[in-house]
């Protein structure tokens, strides 16, 4: 099995409810929200895979990284002497992903002013280099994703209103991994073979009692821990299949102090709303002191008893 269609495994075997024809045949506007290290890089990937862009570049801006002083001359481009060191005309990652898309990683990161650029851009399409007097027309499709909960930063007043919807056109939330235990088997086979194969050893199979850890813990990290324990049993296992023993310490003690605690009580519906009252109405923060994905926490909202 290749890395690439392990890829795609990953990606539909756990994927959010979403119409995939519909999204393919069009350049709509895609906002994934979810956990850190919940897969929504992976979602945006297999979004382009199957969109009409696919055989055009898929540019990823990590928007967390994007420093405020260099965050208009990295994403548009800047001319030849525009400011010391631009020894060179450089065309940005806007211009770059031309004809395909544009991941927007962690956009809930940027300060006021670059909300202000981006918003422009997805406005009017065009980018005006640093030092340049002229625009250039761009086609590009934008996806963008966050671990924030954009609507309460608009109304904390941290993110533009404005901006929201123009990156909210379509809202897709990725589950934390403790809300799909379902998927867990695939998606352990899957990074089985694809660490594997990165590492360059053979994929074995999880004993059965790694197989029942993997079950039982609650993966804060996501796929992304799971990938590391992952990696790492494949590397200090030493029999024919992967050890329990080679866990990392903290999954270790994780998976020891559920084992000992009392099973959690059923979220009422006064649990949750006091939950969220403590979290001054950040149904965010409440999800994560409840323990539950912040889609899940409006389907308890929905569904929780009195």
């Amino acid at each position: 099995m290749s890395v690439a269609s392990v890829a795609t495994r990953i990606g539909v075997s756990s994927a959010p409810t979403w119409d995939e024809t519909a999204l393919a045949g069009s350049d709509v506007t895609v906002l994934i929200g979810g956990e850190t290290g919940s897969g929504k890089g992976v979602y945006a990937r297999r979004l382009h895979a199957v969109s009409r862009r696919s055989r055009k570049p898929f540019v990823v801006a990590d928007c967390s990284s994007l420093t405020a002083s260099l965050f208009e001359s990295q994403l548009f481009g800047h001319t030849k002497g525009a400011f010391t060191g631009a020894s060179a005309e450089r065309s940005g990652l806007v211009r770059a992903a031309e004809g395909g898309t544009l991941f927007l990683d962690e956009v809930g990161e940027l300060a006021a002013e670059q909300q202000a650029m981006l918003l422009t851009l997805l406005e009017d399409r065009t980018v005006m280099p640093v030092g340049s007097e002229r625009r250039h027309a761009v086609d590009v499709r934008f996806i963008a994703a966050t671990h924030r909960d954009l609507p309460a930063m608009v109304e904390a007043g941290t993110f533009r209103e404005d901006l929201y919807y123009r990156l909210a056109v379509v809202e897709l939330d990725v589950p934390a991994l403790r809300d799909r235990k379902k998927d867990l088997p695939e998606l352990i086979e899957a990074l089985i073979v694809k660490k594997a194969e990165l590492l360059g050893l053979p994929a074995r199979n999880p004993s059965a009692e790694l197989m029942e850890a993997f079950m039982r813990y609650d993966w804060p990290g996501n796929i992304r821990e799971l990938g590391n324990c992952i990696e790492r049993t494949l590397v200090l296992s030493r029999g024919p299949e992967l050890e329990l023993s080679a866990l990392p310490p903290r999954v270790l003690a994780g998976l020891a102090a559920t084992q000992s605690a009392p099973r959690p009580s059923r979220l009422t519906l006064g649990r949750i709303a006091d939950e969220v009252e403590n979290a001054c109405g950040n149904k965010s923060e409440a999800a994560r002191r409840l323990g539950v994905s912040r889609r899940h926490l409006y389907r308890l909202l929905e569904n929780a008893t009195p």
